[in-house]
């Protein structure tokens, strides 16, 4: 089983043994952070940080992290709809102020495999600054525990 390295709470073994599993399968390295209230329960760590696995994965490798802020943007949206402070149909106001007739759960309709043109890639670039506006707008304007004071 792969080395895992770090801190996690006990509540929270399956999280290191997940990693181990998934090093094991072939995954190069990677680290899991998470916080339950703003607390961190588990800091883990394995593998390696480069393709050759010359270099161990450490507490503070650097990984570039993609499109994973994309999903977390999402996540917000969709929290804050579930609590009622985001409108996902309402149109919304671009970053440059003009007011797009279309709601924010239009960016939601790509299916995995479709075709996308460069035009459609463009739309959904923008989508996602509105998505991004939005989330600020509505983190503003209520008392969200997504909003960090």
């Amino acid at each position: 089983m792969a080395e895992i390295q770090g801190s996690y709470d006990d509540l929270f073994t399956a999280v290191p043994s997940v990693l181990a599993a998934l090093l094991d399968a072939g995954d190069v390295g990677a680290s899991v952070a998470v916080f339950v209230d703003g607390e961190p329960v588990v800091d883990v760590w394995g593998g390696f940080a480069d393709a050759d696995r010359t270099i161990p994965w450490q507490r503070d490798t650097i990984a570039n992290v993609w499109s994973v802020t994309k999903t977390m943007t999402a996540l917000c949206a969709l929290i804050l709809a579930d609590r009622g402070e985001l409108d996902l149909s309402a149109p919304v106001a671009g970053p440059l102020g003009a007011d797009f007739h279309i709601g924010l759960s239009a960016e939601y309709d790509h299916r995995p495999g479709s075709p996308r043109s460069l035009a459609s890639c463009v739309r959904r670039y923008i989508l996602a600054l509105l998505i991004k506006a939005a989330v600020n707008t509505a983190t503003a304007h209520h008392s969200s525990s997504l909003r960090r004071g």
